[in-house]
């Protein structure tokens, strides 16, 4: 787990600029305020240093007690009096084996909500980017459908088309209108979130750096992924420390019915010819009425729970590293088929199509479903690039395997 985590914060620290002085975002910077600012990952740390203070003084003796008395005549032996319990059977060493359990279960705890803010992070990030592509799309085939009317209207006052032409043209410029609001609403929407992940509002007007993570070209095999998860996911290690920290709760509750030593000092009176003596004590633990073995096996219970919750951890990393690796594998063979050629090709043909269309070789219909077919590849394009982005990030964060080649991108506004 420690190697993923180094990867990962090298991965963060190469981001030095100002998050809310720029207009540009990068995903290094957003993921770098994440971590500063999320309010729930701080949540888990602070949770964190509470059971670490509390391992480092669990195998404390018990604290030292004092009895003062004041007798109105007979002062007897032991009333004034100064003792101090020795745990020496054990329970110390299992008190602090619990508090070490704990301490461990909560730091994989907070591990598992790191990983789960940088997967969401990257994840939102791809939407982001997404949405903004697709709202550029919208925005083009807004500026074409504008086109078109203008052309159209000039063809029909001419008498060159007939109304209805005319009128579908401004029934489509309408349409293209609409999608293009609904485009940048999804935007504005996918930044909010990000800024949600971050803790800190983004700046609505941001623009996202290009692609971020670059997908590899080949990924481990799933019995490599699966194995890897296994052995190094946080949950399973905070399932195991559970466990453990099961087992040791219930040899503290045996040591219960184990003996005590008191040490003790007594002073008779408060005075300089008082008596005083010294006396060493054992506590013997009489008979168990019940209570000590009622909870001794409910505590076994609960340790045997905790075996099943580790064996289902173990079954449920595995299978979604493999659900995630037949999404990678699914994404990946969509967006071969809608490689650069296809949209090429189409773009042509939609280039060939308008140019017809302005000298009269070609009719509106023919227009609209040219440019309607582009926008169609464009957005599956798009949306395919991002689910296998998506796909590849989702299967890093559950074989906790670092799969991209992260490196500075191109600050160049799109």
């Amino acid at each position: 787990m420690s190697r993923v985590l180094l990867i990962f914060f090298l991965f963060l620290v190469s981001s030095v600029a100002a998050f809310a002085g720029t207009d540009e975002i990068s995903l290094e910077e957003v993921v770098r305020i994440s971590l500063e600012s999320n309010p729930r990952l701080a949540s888990f740390y602070e949770l964190f240093l509470s059971s670490q203070e509390r391992w480092r003084f669990s195998g404390s003796q018990p604290n030292p007690e004092v009895i003062l008395a004041a007798p109105y005549e007979v002062y007897p032996e032991d009333s004034n009096i100064f003792s101090q319990p020795l745990e020496l059977f054990g329970r110390p060493r299992w008190r602090k084996s619990v508090a070490f359990s704990a301490k461990n279960a909560s730091e994989a705890r907070y591990m598992t909500a790191l990983l789960d803010l940088l997967s969401d992070v990257s994840l939102a990030y791809v939407d982001a980017l997404k949405a903004r592509h697709l709202r550029i799309i919208e925005e083009e085939n807004m500026k074409l459908a504008a086109d078109i009317l203008k052309v159209a209207t000039k063809r029909y006052e001419v008498g060159d088309i007939p109304q209805y032409q005319l009128l579908e043209a401004q029934v489509e410029y309408s349409r293209a209108q609409t999608l293009f609001e609904e485009a940048t609403l999804k935007e504005q929407n996918a930044l909010v979130y990000l800024g949600r992940l971050a803790g800190k509002p983004l700046n609505p007007l941001s623009s996202l750096n290009e692609l971020p993570l670059a997908i590899p070209d080949r990924y481990p095999d799933i019995a490599t992924l699966k194995n890897r998860a296994v052995a190094e996911r946080p949950e399973v290690a905070m399932a195991r420390w559970e466990q453990e920290e099961m087992a040791a709760q219930s040899s503290l509750i045996q040591s219960e019915l184990q003996p005590d030593v008191i040490l003790s000092t007594y002073r008779k009176k408060l005075d300089s010819e008082s008596m005083q003596g010294y006396r060493v004590s054992l506590r013997f633990p009489l008979f168990d009425w019940g209570s000590v073995r009622g909870e001794f096996k409910a505590q076994e219970k609960k340790k045997e729970a905790a075996r099943k919750t580790l064996e289902d951890m173990k079954l449920q990393v595995a299978w979604e590293t493999e659900q995630a690796f037949n999404e990678v594998t699914n994404a990946r063979k969509r967006l071969a088929i809608l490689n650069d050629t296809v949209l090429t090709s189409q773009e042509r043909i939609t280039s060939m199509v308008q140019r017809g269309y302005e000298a009269g070789l070609n009719n509106y219909l023919e227009v609209l479903e040219a440019r309607r077919s582009l926008r169609e590849i464009k957005k599956n394009y798009n949306e395919t690039l991002a689910d296998c982005q998506k796909a590849s990030i989702r299967l890093e964060r559950a074989s906790c395997t670092s799969l991209f080649s992260r490196k500075e991108h191109s600050h160049e506004k799109k």
